[in-house]
């Protein structure tokens, strides 16, 4: 068992701070791991009282004080040693209300003079007598109690006098006068008059009646003098008493509380957030807490309270406050200690970097998630990060303290751009600028196959390996996300794995000479965790019963019998013993004086700390490791004698010197002593002579420098030597010798102090960094170290040189730099180190990839624009794209920071040719190769479409305009009114307008007329004309004869005349009118809705 001190106990009962615990309690805890025994202690102050060791878990403290804190402590023990326990406390209930009854112990008849007797009977006034005692007419009784012996600080809280009493027939009501106090018959004293008393007239009714007399029997005093008086005031009639007797309530008064404890904010804490709150632990038994606070020691009275909780409200940021907590109850009030704290001083600087930069640019994880990282910011209250996505559907982090974010639920192969600005944890939450706007494109829809084989398939069956252990292992199975394994035992008894990364699983805690069936599967780490099938069930048995056979060889032998190593010391080795389970030894001492070594690995014991020139006889045997940890017999017994002490002190003998004391400096001298020589080891001792020099004390170095003396003084030494055995044997004193030290040094470091730059680090190349140290001046020369902070950046060591080149960095790298100085004195005096500068090794290498390529080729977004997409490269520094376009008529975007460029303002239906290259934003703006050359077409110009409605008419019948019968005739689909035509007459329409561009092209023209005739009205007698100027100059363009004729109102249709062929120019358009000609001699046309369709394109 390794040497290993035990574990802490822990689940206290009762729970730490526990309140109301019963004062007849027992202590109970869990035992600490490797514990074999436990130091109780206990008690009414922390820690509690040292109660003794014990070997059980459970403690009975006796029966406790009532309303009490009790402190405990369990520390645990073993061999190895002893592991202090934390300090647990509770506090008892409350004591419960004593309630006592005190009984009648004597009584006076005033008629008589009689106590306590009548008619030779005693009257004890209890529920079980039936004998009652007269109270004559005219006369009174008074009744002594038994007392109470009451506790010091006993509070009474109700005191009930019952008297169980009748009177006889006829007695007056009124007449029955009760009393309480005390002296009666000789000095009586009345506290309290009840009168008139109930009267119960006739045994029949007799009742017991109540009195509270708590108002004036408050004391314990007043309750043990108690006296009842019963006057009979009536001159006919007696009162008749059986049963009376006193009930008194008390409980004993609580002592005042302890004291309040567990400030927080802690006593004397700083950087107390400006508006926290003040809390406490209540001490035990406060009821409540007088509250002090303020800037001034102990603070201002602020109230009283129950709560262990206040609020000072918002306090002055760097200001020193006080504060005090008093415990109240009603046994007193208890002064607590003044705790303080300072407030933190406010910040108004953001973190830095400001504004924020990237540790690792957004990046997909996933079809769904992309991940980024910001630098980590500095900042001294501490930093949260806000990652912002400006791409819909995408999401913000919120504030979060990770530096880390990854947003989730996005949609797959879509491109998001994110930026990040980080803030401060000060009151004032001071917030950097944003980082750089970065993108990154989801991944493709994630994996849905398990991995390979499928179904699983074993590589090594099952198979026994102890009587309760069988180990197998699966076929490694490949997947691109990575693999899982799963061993399933089918057996009651066996256990599964859980999934698991390795391919090998040993079921273990099994039964012996018993078989078990397994199976396994796997699935892989994509999100999905697909799964194969089961591998086939495989069985194996478990081995029979362990070990029973000890250790070879048996009895046990020595390889070396016990022989002593000094007077005090004897070691022995016993012969190496064998056990497939392992091996342990024990030696054992049989003579008294002696040591057992304990069971122990090693075959060799050393036995220490025994008598010199005693024998010791020593025996030893072995176990094996197993289970049943098996032993050999014993060794035989073999003794050995301790050695001699030494007399002789050790050689040269006085003591000489190998080198004679010498300044090493203004304030040492150095010195050696010759090497001497014992048997057991030597010490050495150097004895400084002279005032304010030092002794050596005694050391196992021959040398000794003697520091702190004073600068050209002389001081003389002598020195002396003795042995290591137990008599500490002596030489003789070497010859005394001195040495006077060395003037004051120099102790000024160079100036400038700090060290400062001359030129700031600036790179010189991509793998080289060169600065310059301003020239430091001091008489004894100057030497400078330039430190390199940066991993992977190198220091100059000291130099002569003001100025250092670091070589062999890393491309495109920041590294940080500081320089100090010193003088060439012994002392070497340094400056304090210089600011630290940083500077970046130049970029050498193009984005990637390289030549660019394309996520998306051109394509066209119209008839105008053409778009096209990067593939998004990569580059510490950041990345440009710059899109050129081939065709004469196209625009190349110039060096920009997306990868997507629209060009626009192109013609329709033109083929438009692309290619695109990158460049990083390091000073060498390093250039990837052009893309291939993509080409897309824009599209075609979609048509217009524009209705003409009917705006103007003329009725050639009347000569009236668009107005008929009072009424506006717009000719539309939703106008039921119609136009009449009448018989060899016209209408003429005119249409609205259309603002055509220059260059419009008129694709085609449709005149659409609503109508109908009445019956009768001949087919071939109606037509229809464009043309322009009715009815002033007409101007017929074409006519439609004759035009169909659709009979009766049921049957009104709408026809369409294509007037392309000649209404084909914009100012045609404009001027059309649309002329209706009814030919018939005597039936009329309607017409209802007309409108003309055109269609044009630019």
């Amino acid at each position: 068992m390794p040497a290993i001190p035990p574990g802490q106990a822990g689940n206290p009962s009762p729970a730490d701070l526990a309140t109301d615990v019963d004062n007849n309690a027992d202590l109970n805890w869990t035992a600490g791991s490797g514990a074999d025994s436990h130091d109780v202690y206990f008690g009414a102050v922390s820690p509690g009282v040292f109660q003794g060791n014990q070997t059980g878990t459970t403690f009975d403290p006796g029966t406790l004080a009532f309303n009490t804190t009790y402190y405990w402590r369990i520390d645990e023990v073993n061999p190895f040693g002893t592991t202090t326990g934390t300090v647990w406390s509770f506090t008892t209930q409350i004591a419960p209300p004593h309630i006592d009854t005190l009984t009648v112990t004597d009584g006076w008849n005033e008629k008589d003079g009689r106590t306590f007797v009548e008619d030779d009977k005693v009257y004890v006034f209890t529920s079980s007598d039936n004998d009652r005692w007269d109270v004559e007419k005219g006369y009174y009784i008074s009744l002594d109690f038994s007392d109470i012996s009451f506790t010091p600080n006993a509070v009474i809280n109700s005191v009930t006098i019952y008297c169980e009493h009748y009177e006889e027939e006829e007695f007056s009501s009124g007449n029955l006068e009760f009393r309480v106090g005390s002296g009666w018959p000789g000095s009586p004293a009345t506290w309290a008059t009840y009168s008139p008393a109930p009267v119960h007239a006739g045994e029949n009714n007799e009742a017991t009646d109540s009195w509270d007399v708590s108002s004036v029997v408050n004391t314990p005093d007043n309750v043990n003098q108690l006296e009842f008086y019963l006057k009979n005031n009536d001159n006919n009639k007696k009162s008749k008493v059986d049963h009376v007797y006193v009930v008194v309530e008390w409980t004993e008064a609580p002592s005042a509380p302890g004291q309040a404890g567990n400030p927080i904010p802690v006593d004397a804490a700083t950087d107390v957030s400006l508006t926290a709150d003040l809390s406490w632990t209540a001490g035990s038994g406060a009821t409540s807490h007088d509250v002090y606070f303020g800037t001034t020691s102990p603070g201002a009275f602020q109230g009283n309270q129950s709560t262990t909780t206040f609020d000072p409200g918002t306090m002055a940021d760097g200001t020193t406050y006080y504060w005090r907590i008093d415990e109240k109850n009603s046994g007193g009030t208890t002064t607590g200690i003044v705790w303080s704290f300072t407030t933190i001083t406010l910040d108004t600087d953001p973190p830095t970097p400001d504004p924020m930069t990237w540790a690792a640019v957004p990046a997909a994880t996933s079809d769904t998630a992309i991940t980024m990282t910001a630098d980590t910011a500095s900042d001294p209250s501490g930093v949260e990060y806000f990652f912002e996505c400006l791409t819909v559907g995408g999401h913000d982090s919120g504030w979060q303290d990770s530096t880390t974010y990854t947003d989730t639920g996005l949609s797959p192969e879509t491109q998001y751009t994110y930026r990040v600005k980080a803030r401060d944890k000060s009151s004032n939450q001071n917030e950097t600028g944003w980082s750089s706007s970065e993108s990154a494109t989801t991944e493709a829809t994630p994996d849905t196959t398990p991995p390979t084989p499928d179904p699983m398939t074993w590589a090594a069956v099952p198979a026994a390996t102890s009587d309760t252990t069988i180990t197998m292992t699966a076929d490694t199975a490949s997947d691109p996300c990575g693999v899982e394994y799963f061993f399933e035992c089918l057996t009651v008894g066996g256990h599964d794995s859980g999934w698991q990364d390795s391919t090998t699983y040993t079921d273990t805690g099994l039964s012996p000479e018993t078989q078990y069936t397994y199976r396994v599967k796997a699935r892989d780490k994509s999100p999905n965790q697909n799964e194969t099938a089961w591998s086939t069930s495989e069985s194996a048995t478990t081995e029979a019963t362990p070990d029973t056979t000890p250790p070879t060889p048996d009895p046990m032998t020595w390889a070396a019998v016990p022989a002593a190593t000094g007077t005090t010391s004897i070691s022995m080795t016993a012969d190496t013993a064998s056990d497939p389970s392992g091996v342990q030894y024990f030696f054992e001492c049989l003579t008294t004086g002696g040591h057992d070594s304990g069971w122990q690995a090693s075959p060799t014991y050393e036995d220490t700390g025994l008598q010199p020139s005693t024998q010791y006889t020593y025996r030893v045997k072995a176990r094996d490791l197993s289970t049943n940890q098996n032993e050999t017999a014993w060794s035989t017994s073999e003794s050995a004698t301790t050695q001699t002490p030494d007399t002789t002190a050790p050689t040269p003998d006085p003591m000489t010197w190998a080198a004679v004391p010498a300044a090493t400096s203004d304030t040492a001298i150095t010195m050696t002593a010759n090497t001497a020589s014992d048997a057991s080891g030597v010490e050495y001792y150097f004895e400084c002579l002279t005032v304010g020099g030092h002794d050596s004390g005694w050391q196992d170095s021959t040398t000794y420098t003697d520091t702190g003396l004073s600068p050209e003084t002389q001081y003389t030494y002598r020195v002396k030597a003795r042995d290591k055995s137990p008599n500490q044997n002596e030489t003789g004193w070497s010859s005394s010798e001195s040495a006077t030290t060395e003037a004051t040094p120099d102790t000024t470091p160079p100036t400038p102090d700090p060290m400062t730059w001359a030129s700031v680090p600036a790179a010189t190349g991509t793998t080289s960094i060169s600065m310059t140290a301003t020239t430091a001046s001091d008489p004894c020369g100057v030497e400078y170290f330039f430190d390199c902070l940066t991993t992977g950046g190198h220091d100059s060591g000291w130099q002569d040189s003001t100025t250092y080149v670091d070589t062999g960095l890393s491309e495109a790298t920041q590294y940080t730099y500081r320089v100090k100085a010193r003088d060439k004195s012994p002392n070497q005096n340094e400056t304090g180190w210089s600011s630290s500068e940083s500077a970046t090794t130049q970029d050498g290498t193009a984005p990637t990839p390289d030549p660019m390529t394309w996520a998306t080729v051109p394509y066209a977004t119209g008839s105008t624009s053409i778009s096209m997409t990067a593939n998004t490269a990569s580059d510490p520094s950041g990345v440009e794209y710059y899109f050129e376009c081939l065709t004469t008529g196209g625009h190349d975007s110039g060096w920009q920071s997306s990868p997507t460029y629209e060009d626009t303002g192109l013609q329709p239906s033109t083929q438009y040719t692309y290619r695109v290259k990158a460049r990083d934003l390091s000073t060498n703006q390093n250039e990837t190769a052009w893309s291939t050359s993509e080409s897309a077409t824009t599209e075609a110009v979609a048509p217009h479409s524009d209705n003409l409605t009917v705006t103007d008419g003329w009725n050639e019948s009347g000569g009236k305009t668009f107005v008929e019968d009072a009424k506006v005739y717009v000719f539309n689909a939703s106008d039921d009114d119609r136009w009449g035509v009448e018989t060899e007459s016209y209408i003429s329409l005119q249409l609205s307008d259309i603002s055509f561009p220059a260059g419009a092209t008129i694709n085609s023209v449709t005149v659409y007329c609503e109508h109908y005739e009445e019956d009768g009205f001949s087919s071939g007698n109606l037509e229809f004309r464009v043309g322009t100027g009715w009815p002033g100059s007409p101007a017929t363009w074409a006519t439609y004869s004759p035009a169909p004729v659709h009979l009766d109102e049921n049957n009104e249709t709408v026809d369409a005349w294509d007037v392309s062929s000649v209404v084909n120019t914009p100012g045609n358009v404009n001027q059309l009118e649309f002329y209706i000609k009814n030919n018939d001699s005597s039936k009329k046309s309607y017409v209802d809705h007309v409108y003309v369709v055109v269609e044009w394109s630019e």
